[in-house]
């Protein structure tokens, strides 16, 4: 079993992370800050809710993020910052369908 996080608990989110949840892996989400109907989604899904991005990084071993594409720029930053805290060496998947000149972007931290 392997513990995934998944950034984003919107149509797509939840739906993958109940798919992951069946296949037997313990899914991780953060849902500070989000809408009662993220927290209803993650709740249907099995979800485990953590307090913050860094719980979330420390605990994943891989880590989805789906979401909007407008949002992926600046929800990597924040990703990435867990990661220098924590000292993880999770996997980050981006997910998103953006250009691959944003995804270059993004890795070098000029989103």
């Amino acid at each position: 079993m392997s513990t995934i996080g998944i950034i984003g608990m919107g149509g797509m989110g939840h739906r993958v992370a109940a798919e992951l949840n069946a296949g037997g892996h313990r899914v991780l989400t953060c849902l500070a800050g989000r809408s009662d109907l993220s927290k209803m989604r993650a709740a249907h899904a099995g979800e485990h809710d953590v307090d913050t991005l860094e719980a979330l990084v420390g605990e994943a071993e891989i880590i989805l993020s789906i979401m909007p594409p407008e949002d992926a720029a600046s929800v990597a930053a924040k990703i990435s910052a867990a990661f220098k805290t924590t000292g993880s060496d999770a996997y980050y998947v981006d997910c998103n369908a953006i250009s691959p000149q944003t995804s270059q972007d993004i890795d070098a931290g000029n989103e």
